[in-house]
């Protein structure tokens, strides 16, 4: 949080829209890894009134999903919907295409929590997002992670020729491995997710220390009758 402090300190003293989008994004995003949730929105929606009367597109959009977490984890689901949709169409006006892609599978991935497969369709309609070969081709990350959740959720069938397919055409370390071993929990395949686990700490070993891989760790140890593990993960 100390690291936050000198950017702050610069746009308070600055009145442009831009500086006071900036300071309080800077404050709302303090105020959220402090768990002081209400003050943090207060800072975003401020933050959201100066953007709008800026240029600054990229911190705009950045701080709307960041407005748009608060709302899902509010259960607020169409705030968070709204905002995520608007950080999309921010990024696509600044010509940030993987940003853009995130953030529209930022909405997916809500969609899919509400088990909204119209909207979810509706949505891969409009963006190609499963369709475009240019996506498939320079964002491939993006592409099966994406494609893997949808799948789980609503065409289960079709996941293991999809993982077998990104196994394929990825280098390991370039493969969500953790997004592999929450598919194969979904589908009770709880062996392999736990061989994806041990891959995910073998390439990612940076990224073990989240909360979503502890709860997926857990659930397949559980799941799989390992229940000393389940309670070491």
């Amino acid at each position: 949080l100390e690291a936050l402090y000198p950017a702050i300190e610069y746009y308070t003293k600055h009145p442009s829209p831009k500086d006071k989008l900036r300071m309080y994004y800077l404050y709302g995003k303090m105020y959220s890894r402090l768990d002081s949730i209400n003050s943090a929105m207060k800072c975003f929606i401020m933050g959201a009134k100066w953007g709008y009367k800026s240029n600054d597109y990229i911190t705009l959009a950045k701080m709307l999903n960041h407005k748009a977490t608060l709302h899902y984890n509010s259960n607020e689901y169409d705030q968070c919907l709204a905002n995520h949709r608007r950080a999309s169409d921010l990024f696509l006006k600044a010509n940030r295409t993987d940003d853009y892609l995130n953030s529209q599978i930022h909405v997916l991935y809500r969609l899919i929590a509400k088990g909204d497969s119209v909207q979810c369709n509706e949505l891969l309609q409009q963006t190609k997002l499963f369709s475009n070969p240019e996506i498939i081709k320079h964002y491939p990350g993006q592409y099966y992670r994406a494609k893997i959740r949808y799948e789980t959720a609503f065409h289960p069938h079709n996941v293991k020729n999809t993982i077998g397919q990104y196994i394929e055409s990825t280098q390991p370390h370039k493969i969500s491995w953790l997004a592999i071993a929450y598919a194969w929990l979904q589908l009770h395949e709880y062996e392999k997710g736990i061989t994806a686990i041990e891959k995910h700490k073998k390439y990612h070993p940076k990224a073990n220390l989240t909360a979503e891989y502890y709860i997926i760790t857990s659930r397949l140890y559980k799941n799989n009758g390992n229940y000393h593990k389940a309670l070491e993960a």
